[in-house]
């Protein structure tokens, strides 16, 4: 799955703190933002400063941190992409999450009547009952609202603080930020066709597939 277009995003790299406090106060001095969604590199010294920035600003922000992210393209170790968003998130903050438990009762079952469509939804990574989080999730909301995100974290196999909110950086938990904008999402099966059409009578190879149209087929190889 692949997200294609989200409507009203604008987006900036950063590769540094001071960087990118300067292009968040930038992004949220925008008349069009109503919210930030920062992605953000693992830095050691970023507990320090990232809480108390995020707290004294009067836009919503909301984001983690991940081993990598990606910019134009490119793989970066460092640094942050900050996104804004033109309309202002609902953030909803499920604590504890590796607690066996339904946590439907922490989720806002209002926000598709309320007019969001969009759900950002990130997790710690090496939280436990992932899986029963995700299905509460879509107990809740069903297929109401559109859901994008994934797991936050280090590759260090350690449990660390990884996402945040205007209250700061919080471990063990999910962070889910509904907006009203829509999106458009993807998918694609990542086969191209080679030749044809032909009529097949066998085939094999584990890296061919046969794709019929009426009485004709076409070859396709998996690239």
């Amino acid at each position: 799955m692949a997200l294609s277009r989200i409507e009203r995003m604008y987006y900036v790299y950063a590769d540094s703190p001071d960087a990118i406090r300067t292009t968040v106060r930038d992004m949220a001095s925008r008349d069009e933002v109503a919210g930030i969604l920062l992605c953000a590199a693992p830095d050691a010294d970023i507990a320090d400063w990232l809480d108390p920035f995020f707290q004294e600003l009067d836009l919503t922000v909301f984001g983690g941190l991940f081993p990598e992210i990606i910019y134009d393209g490119e793989n970066t170790e460092r640094g942050a992409v900050i996104c804004g968003l033109a309309s202002e998130p609902r953030v909803t903050t499920i604590p504890n999450l590796s607690s066996n438990r339904d946590y439907a009762s922490d989720l806002e079952p209002d926000l598709p009547v309320d007019g969001y469509e969009t759900a950002f939804v990130f997790v710690d990574a090496y939280s436990d009952n992932i899986q029963q989080f995700i299905k509460s999730l879509f107990r809740t909301y069903s297929v109401e609202l559109n859901f994008i995100g994934g797991g936050a974290g280090t590759l260090e196999m350690e449990q660390r603080p990884c996402l945040f909110t205007n209250d700061g950086m919080v471990e063990d938990s999910a962070v889910v930020a509904a907006v009203e904008t829509p999106v458009t999402l993807g998918v694609k099966h990542g086969w191209s066709e080679i030749a044809g059409p032909f009529r097949v009578t066998t085939l094999t190879g584990a890296n061919y597939g046969v794709s019929t149209a009426g009485r004709r087929s076409r070859c396709m190889s998996l690239s």
